[in-house]
Formats: structure tokens, C-alpha cells, sequence
């Protein structure tokens, strides 16, 4: 199977190896499912390239849309993506809304699909936003008061920012402003008659440690929350 090689903490090489969340829940559900999985890191595009044509059964981490349902069947969930606001723990402020931004100046990654309501609140200009191009960029003007929040996904940024002082100076607020996006183990329509043994053994594996823990347990050795 084919996934991101470049998506920490969800699938990355580090090492030589490919390691991440993703990789440790899908060797998880291999061995539950007693199925031998040879796991091959390479660029997104490809992954996706090679999924759709079949030259690769499966692939992750996929999001559900439309275009893709037409060449992938979704398995299992490999992570859920939750996207957050982060701020600095002396310069908090309530949030339940988008409208609640008004006026504030947001950190973003460039480049980065956000939510719709707040793209729209971005293009009308309610809400200003400076863009960055890597995490540490975007936490270090949080950290210098340059930006009021920093919006990215939950997991990726305590993965960057984890064992630096920066950790301890920000956190991300209750309110989410997407919670539970799941990221799904996709089958190649186009492979499907090579007939996979066990893959359905293995989406079912991985629902399973959605629900018993496994997860959880997976993504805090990653992100120390």
C-alpha cells in the first residue's frame, strides 16, 4: 500500500523508515487482521496517481469526496483530523463562532484549505490573516503577540511543537473549528478485482481501535496530549 511520506505525525519517513500514526494503526490492524502489509512512502500526487489507475490495491490517508469515491472504497479510519485554533495561554479569548474573529488577526499555513465559513469571513475581510510557511513560523508570531491564533490541525502542531518552550506557552481553544474529519484506508477501484485477502478484515480492525483506545493511545505518543 501506498501513503504520504511527508504528513507528520500521520505518515512521514524518519530514519529510512515509515513511521507515524497512521502506519502504527495500519501494522496494528495488519496483525489483527493476520494480513501482511507492506507499507511504500512516496509523494501525495503519486499516491493518489497510483490509486487511481490500481498500480497500488490501497493507499492512505484519504479524506471522503465525491471525485474520489469514484475510484476508491473507503476501509477503515486511520486518524481524524480535527482543526483548532491555538493561541497563547495569557491571550486567550472566547470563541464559539466564526463571527467571534472579527477583527483578529489570524495565523495560517499558505496555502492551507480552511474552513468555508471562515474562508468567506477571510475574502470579505472581517478577518485578516498572515500566512507562513511552516508551523514553527506560524507558532513563533503567535508566540510573538504578531498573531492573536494560529489555525491548523490539532495533532500536526502539538507533533511540531512538542519537548520546545513554545509548548508550554500555547494551547489550542475548546471550541474547534472542525472537530471530526476522519481520514479513511482507501481500496483502488481499479484493483479491486486482484481480490485483496483480508481487506475487509482490515477496515474492520481499524474501526475497532477507533472505539477500544488504540487510537488514542497511538496519537498521544506523538503529540503528548
Amino acid at each position: 500500500m501506498a501513503t504520504d511520506e511527508n504528513l507528520p505525525p500521520f505518515s512521514f519517513v524518519e530514519g529510512g523508515k515509515v513511521v507515524g500514526v497512521d502506519v502504527d494503526m495500519l501494522r496494528e490492524a495488519a496483525r489483527r487482521a493476520h494480513v501482511a502489509l507492506d507499507i511504500q512512502p512516496m509523494p501525495w500526487k503519486r499516491v493518489l496517481q497510483e490509486l487511481r489507475q490500481g498500480d497500488v490495491p490501497l493507499a492512505s490517508p484519504l479524506f471522503r469526496t465525491p471525485e474520489r469515491e469514484a475510484f476508491a472504497d473507503y476501509l477503515g479510519p486511520v486518524h481524524i483530523s480535527m482543526l483548532g485554533l491555538f493561541v497563547r495561554k495569557d491571550r486567550m479569548f472566547p470563541f464559539n463562532k466564526v463571527d467571534d474573529l472579527q477583527g483578529k488577526r489570524l495565523g495560517v499555513m499558505r496555502g492551507f484549505v480552511m474552513q468555508d465559513e471562515l474562508d468567506a469571513a477571510i475574502k470579505a475581510g472581517r478577518v485578516q490573516v498572515e500566512e507562513g510557511t511552516t508551523v514553527e513560523q506560524n507558532v513563533g508570531k503567535l508566540v510573538l503577540g504578531r498573531v492573536d491564533a494560529f489555525i491548523n490541525n490539532v495533532a500536526s502542531t502539538y507533533y511540531q511543537v512538542r519537548g520546545t518552550p513554545a509548548a508550554q506557552q500555547i494551547v489550542v481553544l475548546p471550541v474547534l473549528l472542525q472537530e471530526h474529519r476522519p481520514a479513511f484506508l482507501a481500496a483502488s477501484k481499479a484493483a479491486r478485482g486482484a481480490a485483496l485477502p483480508g481487506v475487509e478484515a482490515l477496515g474492520k480492525a481499524l474501526q475497532k481501535q477507533m472505539q477500544d483506545g488504540t487510537y488514542q493511545k497511538i496519537l498521544a505518543g506523538y503529540t503528548g496530549q
